[in-house]
């Protein structure tokens, strides 16, 4: 932009600034989930009314495997299934699975499985198989997680009854312990006699309760799946990026299970309201009832698509596909590299006409891009940081999702100072640097980073491709002053050179501003990358009033973080996380209440009267004597995943002694095999406790595990850790093959659900401002514990 047009009375830049902030609000606005629609519908349309009632069902309270709730509402469900003529039929199966984040799992699962026979008037070509899981946490009663699915399928099956049948086959899947490991996809996909008739599976998944349902995830080869929910789906929301950013979070579903097992499938998932996923706040009253309708209409309609095609001859090949204009926009990912290829000829032409015409020169280039670089790299390093800070401030009220009931001020406030720092670091530049050198340097490292995605992670790569073709087109136009056009072409190419970007990464600030170090860390690259853009622009944008943007943006950014720091703070709708739970040691003769939580609060502190001390939970559970100076818990793989709530710190204090019988343990064999260990021990509680903890402390090399002849897979391990879910009253055999003949010592913990009543000791029960932990499954539980060491001196070699 030349001097004349940064006239301070010329206000067509502001104007088109707000105009570019007005496209973002609308993009936003429209990437939502979509309104409900009318409560009278036709039979064979998806009722959100009627799933509504299933929810509150299903969801009354929370149902864990193992739990009687857990069979109160299977028994619901399949009663359902029979009043819609379904025919459901119980999968029973134990199942064994190795988990990285967390211990070996054993459980007794109850799947749920009903079929919809295909047309006798058209042969059917496959099955299309809908899952959704019908277990929750302990802490929660699920009524996003998963009970909206459960009853998003449900509505579709009573839909899909009263329209004609379709020519394919339909198989509705409610999993059982999905929470606990993915155990239900996993025993279906070892004992299904059908599985390779097969052809597509649709899994439905909530992680919170508010926002729209995305197709985030789909199996490789997808052109025909994706062509079909172009075709089918009501207001889709959809992108291919999506994926890499799943795939960094610790979350995992039963998709997963299914594509391992090489089947096509598509993962649609509703993920807005961390701060109520997984606690008592994911309930049928907070639940929105626009997530459930989105996520019932792509039931419906992609049941009806799958189960009306030829599923047997689908088209191959993979697709960049994402949203636009309420439209979904898709093509070949073959041609993402070469469009990539055709942008950055663009750029080198653009670049190098405005070299010729002095408009840019390669030193004022070069310069550009090392500063753009230095730009990402602060705006990481600020969203962090940001996170960082909310942290401290917050203290004991940051929740174990990593963030805080404020999180959503915190990501605007990162937001606003990413701004603010570039903004001003650019300000600064230009006094020495040309703001179109500066702007060409960005562009240069668009075009790198352009080129790394198609080549890398071509779904992804439309992000970069589509806003700089339109970006260099604009710097690439070279606007006259003498024009009567001179005021009317800087906000046209403006427009041309930031619509685009704005409208594509807008989304992203939304997609989960849930104040979490990841999205927050994400959100910062893309606002840096959306700046980049904007360089050209700054001074025009303006009307030469460059501290204004700055000075709004730190303004907003200091709001923000009062705002969300005091929106951390506890009440009843925003309740406090705690955890309690009883063990009793019974080798020691002594009992202890315990906690993972940072402090005592109002309903925990009432355990704690006598010689509270700190600990660690790896000390609780057997696994571990710890050295607290050396960090050793983080080394131990079995309990990562809960070793993360307080970083596996607790505090402890003496409790009044119960009269409970020890696990029996008991062993049966001790021999050498091919040169390894093998213990057999016969474990069962005493108490019939559903839940079985088994664990061998660190120091002893641990090979693999089994029970009853079931293995999760071979895993070398130092220390390990197992649990079995619906443990048989009679018990189980354990089968342990170590490295090494020394002895070694076996902790098990039988786990009732329930505080005891012990005489004397009697506590309030929690208060509407606290809540079970979240991502704990021993809360509110009473633990009995016992130790033997199995010597190895005396083996038997076979």
């Amino acid at each position: 932009m030349t001097k004349g047009l940064r006239d301070p009375g010329d206000l067509t830049g502001p104007a088109t600034f707000l105009l570019l902030f007005l496209i973002a609000l609308v993009v936003i606005r429209g990437s939502g989930a979509p309104p409900v629609g009318e409560e009278k519908i036709p039979p064979f349309e998806f009722s959100t009314a009627l799933a509504v009632r299933d929810v509150r069902e299903i969801a009354k309270l929370p149902h864990p495997l193992a739990s009687a709730e857990h069979d109160r509402v299977r028994d619901y469900i399949v009663a359902r299934l029979q009043a819609l003529g379904a025919n459901p039929e119980a999968q029973t199966a134990t199942v064994a699975r190795h988990s990285p984040f967390g211990p070996d799992t054993w459980a007794l699962v109850r799947n749920i499985v009903a079929r919809l026979p295909g047309s006798a008037k058209a042969k059917s070509t496959g099955a299309v198989l809908m899952v959704a899981h019908y277990d929750s946490v302990p802490s929660g009663p699920g009524a996003g997680d998963d009970a909206a699915s459960v009853a998003a399928i449900l509505e579709t099956v009573r839909a899909l009854k009263a329209g004609p049948a379709l020519r394919n086959d339909l198989i509705v899947l409610f999993t059982d312990g999905e929470e606990l490991g993915l155990l239900g996809a996993k025993a279906f996909v070892e004992t299904f006699p059908a599985l390779a008739n097969i052809k597509v599976v649709l899994n439905f998944e909530f992680r919170g309760d508010v926002g729209p349902s995305m197709l985030f995830q789909t199996s490789s080869r997808n052109e025909w799946l994706v062509d079909q929910f172009a075709a089918a789906a009501p207001s889709p929301r959809a992108t291919s990026a999506a994926e890499p950013v799943y795939r960094t979070m610790p979350n995992d579903t039963d998709l997963t299970v299914f594509l391992t097992a090489g089947m096509d499938g598509m993962n649609f998932a509703v993920s807005g309201g961390l701060t109520r996923y997984h606690t008592k706040l994911d309930n049928p009253d907070l639940l929105d009832p626009r997530s459930l309708q989105h996520q019932g209409s792509y039931a419906l309609s992609m049941s009806r698509r799958f189960g009306s095609i030829e599923l047997n001859d689908p088209k191959w090949g993979d697709e960049v596909f994402f949203v636009a204009g309420g439209v979904l926009m898709r093509y070949t990912a073959h041609f993402a590299l070469p469009l990539a290829l055709l942008a950055t000829f663009l750029v080198a032409v653009g670049l190098g006409i405005g070299i010729r015409d002095e408009r840019f020169n390669p030193g004022g280039i070069a310069a550009g891009v090392a500063l753009y670089t230095l730009a990402l790299a602060i705006a990481v390093l600020e969203a962090r940081g940001i996170w960082h800070l909310m942290a401290e401030l917050a203290g004991y009220r940051m929740l174990p999702f990593g963030t805080t009931y404020g999180g959503a001020y915190i990501s605007v406030a990162a937001l606003a100072i990413i701004f603010c720092t570039l903004w001003t670091m650019y300000v600064l530049a230009s006094r020495l640097i040309r703001a179109q050198n500066l702007g060409a340097g960005a562009i240069v490292v668009w075009t790198l980073l352009m080129l790394a995605a198609s080549i890398e992670f071509p779904g992804g790569s439309y992000m970069f491709t589509w806003p700089l073709l339109f970006a260099t087109l604009a710097i690439s136009y070279r606007s006259g002053t003498t024009s009567e056009q001179a005021t009317i072409r800087p906000a046209i190419l403006a427009l041309v050179g930031l619509v685009p970007g704005t409208a594509m990464m807008a989304p992203v600030f939304v997609a989960s501003p849930d104040g979490t170090i990841l999205f927050l860390t994400l959100s910062g690259l893309v606002a840096a990358l959306l700046f980049g853009l904007f360089i050209p622009y700054m001074d025009w944008l303006t009307s030469g009033r460059r501290s204004i943007v700055p000075l709004v943006s730190g303004l907003l950014a200091i709001v923000m973080v009062v705002m969300g720091n005091a929106g951390g703070a506890f009440d009843a709708s925003r309740p406090h996380p705690d955890s309690i739970f009883y063990v009793l040691d019974t080798d020691a003769g002594h009992a202890m209440w315990a906690s993972v939580d940072s402090r005592p609060d109002v309903f925990t502190a009432q355990f704690f009267h006598r010689h509270l001390h700190s600990g660690w939970l790896a000390e609780l559970t057997g696994l571990a004597t710890i050295d607290a100076a050396k960090g050793m818990l983080a080394k131990i793989p079995p309990l990562r995943n809960f070793s993360s709530l307080n970083g596996g710190r607790t505090f402890e204090g003496d409790a009044p002694m119960i009269r409970a019988a020890a696990p029996e343990i008991k062993v049966l064999d001790d021999a050498t095999i091919s040169g390894a260990r093998v213990v057999k021990i016969h474990i069962a509680s005493a108490r019939n406790a559903p839940i079985v903890w088994m664990a061998v402390p660190f120091g002893v090399t641990v090979l693999g595990s089994s029970i009853d002849g079931k293995s999760p897979g071979d895993r070398v391990s130092n220390g390990w850790a197992g649990w079995y879910w619906n443990a048989p009253a009679a018990g189980f055999d354990l089968e342990l093959k170590l490295a090494a003949p020394a002895p070694f010592a076996l902790t098990v913990i039988d786990q009732t659900a329930g505080l005891p009543n012990t005489p004397g000791f009697s506590f309030a029960p929690r208060g509407a401002d606290t809540m079970p932990t979240p991502f704990l499954f021993f809360d509110s539980a009473t633990l009995v514990k016992k130790t033997i060491t199995i010597g190895g001196d005396a083996l038997t070699k076979r």
